[in-house]
């Protein structure tokens, strides 16, 4: 008989709270709808509230006893998520809050202090990791970015200029910038291919030139684990065919490439926000052209032509995707209307696993 009675109370004790959260997450919910106290639409609410699943499921973790480390992560990245969507916090805060990696560290011994112990004790535990979280928020200046601003320091910015070889008939270009903001467009001046500056001056430039085609490389060098935290706004030329590849750890990107003879384009980022404007021609010339954009955590806002030829591949985790209503779905792929007819065609290819995507036509 103790035995049953043993077992009823660690199935009791171990029983998932997942479901019941839900529920009355949901219920909550529905019944401030009904009351009229959610403003706006109520499914948009519902669709940025999509981090409550994390942070329950951290909640389950930490009740089933299923270590410290991991439900700490979870409710914690939970909650940034959720305070990102509710417009509380720029996705260029993360490039502070990335930082705090070594939490986890903190976290796990954390974990195996408190194992196996009394609840109380592994709530201490918990109190222990969220405090060292907010103080290391607060050390690294969020508040700062509250106000959209990046701490400026006492670094002077670069300029970076690079002269177009007479004879250079295409060319490609590679930023590398570890976290911050990147304003890319057009606006380099008649013999320049690049021009504009880089702040603080951490970055460095190659540049070479081979049968009428030149490469381009502007890198930040501060180190990956801590990077310096930058505003880089660039020009580029819009005189030549461009292949452009752009790398960002953590931050704000914004590629205004209207004007511009964009070929081929690539982006790569870790956590933050991500705006796009494909350009009006150059895309459009005959031919396929590519585009793949690749992000770990945040939002893609991607603007694409009237008229353009558009077959989109999506890869998604837990992304919400919005896109023209007049696009087709055939097998994995999405299609603009005039697919099928169009001699040149833009070929897109979007990867995230946590966030929000959103493609629409330009004005």
């Amino acid at each position: 008989m103790s035995e049953n009675n043993q077992q009823k109370k660690t199935y009791s004790r171990h029983h998932s709270l997942f479901g019941p959260l839900l529920l009355i997450a949901a219920g909550v919910l529905f019944l401030l709808n009904n009351l009229g106290v959610i403003p706006g639409d109520f499914w948009d609410v519902l669709l940025n509230l999509w981090p409550l699943l994390i942070i329950f499921a951290g909640i389950d973790g930490l009740v089933r006893r299923e270590g410290i480390a991991w439900p700490t992560m979870l409710i914690v990245l939970g909650t940034f998520l959720l305070i990102r969507n509710l417009d509380i916090m720029d996705w260029q805060g993360w490039g502070r809050l990335w930082q705090l990696w070594p939490v986890i560290l903190v976290a796990l011994g954390v974990d195996l202090i408190f194992k196996d112990s009394p609840l109380w004790r592994a709530v201490f535990g918990v109190g222990m990791v969220l405090l060292l979280v907010g103080g290391g928020i607060w050390l690294v200046g969020f508040s700062s970015y509250m106000g959209g601003s990046l701490p400026v320091g006492d670094s002077l910015p670069m300029d970076a200029h690079q002269a177009l070889g007479e004879g250079v008939s295409q060319a490609g270009l590679t930023f590398s910038l570890g976290a911050g903001e990147l304003h890319l467009g057009g606006g380099a001046a008649k013999g320049l291919l690049v021009a504009g500056q880089v702040f603080p001056q951490t970055g460095y430039e190659r540049y070479d030139e081979n049968d009428g085609a030149a490469t381009y490389t502007l890198e930040s060098d501060s180190p990956r684990l801590s990077p310096t935290h930058g505003r880089w706004d660039l020009g580029l030329t819009t005189r030549i065919p461009l292949d452009l590849k752009v790398e960002m750890g953590a931050g704000n990107m914004v590629l205004s490439l209207v004007e511009l003879q964009v070929e081929n384009l690539v982006i790569e980022q870790g956590v933050g926000n991500i705006e796009i404007r494909l350009p009006a021609r150059g895309l459009l010339q005959l031919g396929v052209h590519h585009v793949e954009v690749s992000q770990a955590v945040g939002q893609i806002q991607l603007t694409i032509p009237q008229g353009a030829a558009i077959r989109l591949e999506v890869s998604r985790a837990i992304s919400a995707l919005d896109i023209p209503h007049n696009f087709s779905r055939s097998g994995d792929y999405y299609f603009s209307p005039n697919y099928d007819e169009a001699e040149g065609a833009i070929e897109l290819k979007i990867s995230q696993a946590i966030g929000r995507i959103e493609i629409e036509y330009g004005h």
